[in-house]
């Protein structure tokens, strides 16, 4: 039985291998023609569709390989494709975006929400990355925080505000280079020593982060003898433009901190405008002397603007004075019992690059001081004072704006009408004298039709020697009316022309003109203004105190600047 199935699997595979064998295959010729069959078919069926363009895809650029060894080579991943030049929208154009945004939150009655302002640019950056690119800088430029309230709440909310921003500022570089001005709240003297130090730390590292900081605004901490977080980080920022110190020293530095505030100023060689205003003189004396002056002006080799007030005798006297950079075209003196008529009228036969100088409560004896002072190419001069000096002509045929304040009464100010008069101030085309109670200088300005502004309706109740704006505007207005009282027509005969022609010399024509009934010189070129520095304000010439924000206002601190001192 087994060799019987063993023969049959035998034979089963043998006639396997013969069948396998004896299969035909098929020629070649007969392959050939079917394959084609169906490429002519295949062709007929391409030429009814419709012919799509070819595109070429470009190959990827790759680098050659630079070495023979068997390791793959490492290819870092391309920068994302930036927008090209010409499809980019030029910076001017949101300049003037971020310039109406800001006319449109801001009306007369009502500072602007900075707040609001801020929100709507962050909205349009979102647009797209174009957008995004353009705006960033204009946000990140002039970064203002407001004041906070009297609750402890909103005290809390601003500091976290100012860890918000420093976060940001240290975590993104490329938004901190934009940064070149920092408006803070001012220094809140009810804060306990806690929070203060910790306002401090933060403020400081807060400048820190801003490597191009040009200006700091609303914060301006006294200085006290001894050097704070904040003037330290100020210290190092080599761009500065702009700076306000608030000497509050009551006792003189010892040597050492002396020369630790005057080497504050060695990064500043960019400074521009630096205002230096000392305690109250009745306070007593203070802690600078003239040769601590003198070094911090010798750092200073750009410096254009300089406000010196408030500081006694030996502090800054007739050879401080002389010590002033030649750099100097805008220079403010006020409250210096140190200076002197014989140091000012050297000052000016050594400077003659001033261009814009005013002398404030110097208490002066003679005008021929002030003559000797317009020898320089002045084109502003503020002039303000108590007492009246000895009376002499001014010659100026540079200056065009004068501010003249004399509180008493006396002869100087018909020494200035008279220069008017007889054109020895020929370039003079603006004159504001707020004390001026007889209209004898407004009686030589080209006349006005009214000087009263909206809110000059009530009178503000003090009467006699006072410099307020308002008192002087409503007198001002008050003589315009009394002497539009006094016009009268007169009738004269002339000769010229009438309808039908020149009538020569035999024939006369009647005309009636007005005569009188205006304040003023109508042949003069000067302008009799009565308007303030800082906008609402009722004094004429602007304060420190308007740019530290005590008057009131969100925004005066950040809208005024050091600038609207000079």
């Amino acid at each position: 039985m087994r060799s019987k199935i063993k023969g049959f699997f035998e034979d089963l595979l043998q006639g396997l291998k013969k069948k396998k064998i004896k299969k035909k295959l098929k020629p070649l010729h007969k392959v050939t023609s079917i394959t084609r069959k169906f490429s002519n078919r295949s062709q007929k069926d391409n030429d009814l569709k419709p012919t799509k363009p070819s595109v070429r895809v470009p190959e990827p650029d790759i680098p050659p390989r630079t070495s023979d060894s068997d390791s793959p080579t490492l290819y870092e991943p391309l920068p994302l494709p930036g927008i090209p030049a010409a499809q980019r929208l030029p910076q001017e154009v949101f300049e003037c975006i971020n310039t109406h945004l800001r006319e449109l939150y801001t009306n007369a009655s009502e500072a602007s929400c900075e707040s609001c302002i801020l929100a709507t640019l962050c909205s349009a950056s979102k647009v797209c990355q174009n957008w995004r690119d353009g705006l960033i800088p204009v946000i990140y430029r002039d970064i203002y925080l407001t004041s906070p309230n009297a609750s402890k709440k909103s005290t809390r909310l601003h500091q976290c505000r100012i860890s918000l921003l420093r976060r940001t500022l240290s975590s993104r570089a490329d938004y901190a280079i934009h940064c070149t001005k920092l408006t803070l709240p001012p220094h809140d003297p009810s804060l306990k020593p806690k929070d203060a130090s910790r306002t401090e730390s933060n403020v400081s590292a807060l400048i820190r982060h801003c490597p191009n900081l040009r200006s700091l605004g609303g914060l301006h901490t006294p200085f006290t003898g001894s050097e704070s977080p904040i003037h330290t980080a100020l210290a190092t920022r080599q761009h500065l433009r702009e700076h306000l110190w608030l000497v509050s020293t009551t006792t003189p530095l010892q040597f050492t901190d002396s020369q630790s505030f005057v080497s504050l100023h060695r990064s500043w060689r960019s400074l521009e405008t630096l205002v230096m205003q000392g305690a109250t003189l009745n306070a007593g004396g203070g802690g600078l002397n003239h040769l601590t002056f003198a070094d911090i002006f010798a750092q200073l080799p750009s410096l254009k603007k300089l406000m010196i007030s408030r500081f006694q005798a030996y502090e800054f006297n007739d050879h401080t004075l002389l010590s002033i950079p030649r750099s100097v075209t805008h220079l403010r003196l006020g409250k210096l019992p140190g200076l002197t008529a014989g140091g000012l009228m050297t000052f000016s036969q050594q400077r003659r690059g001033v261009h814009t100088l005013a002398l404030l409560e110097l208490e002066l004896q003679s005008m021929s001081t002030i003559a000797a002072i317009l020898k320089m190419p002045l084109r502003k001069l503020t002039f303000l004072q108590t007492s009246s000096p000895s009376p002499a002509l001014l010659v100026s045929r540079t200056l065009e704006w004068l501010h003249w304040d004399v509180l008493r009464h006396g002869p100087a100010t018909g020494a200035v009408a008279a220069s008017i008069v007889h054109g020895h101030l020929s370039a003079l085309r603006s004159l504001r004298a707020p004390a001026d109670r007889d209209g004898v200088l407004q009686g030589v300005c080209r006349p006005v039709e009214s000087i009263l502004l909206p809110y000059d309706t009530l009178s503000p109740g003090r009467r006699g020697q006072t410099r307020l704006l308002p008192l002087a505007r409503i007198e001002a207005e008050r003589r315009i009316l009394e002497a539009r009282e006094r016009a009268f027509v007169s009738v004269l005969d002339k000769k010229g022309y009438d309808w039908m022609g020149w009538n020569g010399s035999a024939r006369l024509w009647r005309c009636k003109e007005l005569q009188g009934g205006w304040m003023g010189d109508p042949r003069s070129g000067v302008e009799y203004t009565l308007r303030p520095d800082v906008k609402g304000s009722r004094e004429a010439v602007a304060k420190v105190a308007d740019v530290l924000g005590s008057g009131g206002g969100r925004r005066r601190e950040e809208e005024l600047g050091l600038g609207i001192l000079f």
